[in-house]
């Protein structure tokens, strides 16, 4: 299956909106487990996933912090 998701950069990552993140992050999620759904490996996806997910609580956690 080709679908051009790719492990971003950290710079990347940093330049992207929120929504962008979000949707990357659904994306390679459904990726990941539609892969285990048939019994592949899922190394890549999950950490294209992962990579999302911290960057997201990363900008999460400064809102967070900004609003004590």
């Amino acid at each position: 299956m080709s679908n051009g998701l790719v492990m971003p950069t950290e710079d990347e990552l940093a330049e992207m909106s929120y929504s962008e993140l979000r949707q990357g992050s659904l994306l390679a999620y459904f990726l990941w487990q539609e892969k285990r759904h048939f019994g592949k490996s899922t190394d890549e996806y999950q950490q294209i996933y992962k990579a999302y997910d911290t960057e997201r609580k990363k900008r999460l956690k400064h809102i967070k912090k900004d609003l004590r």
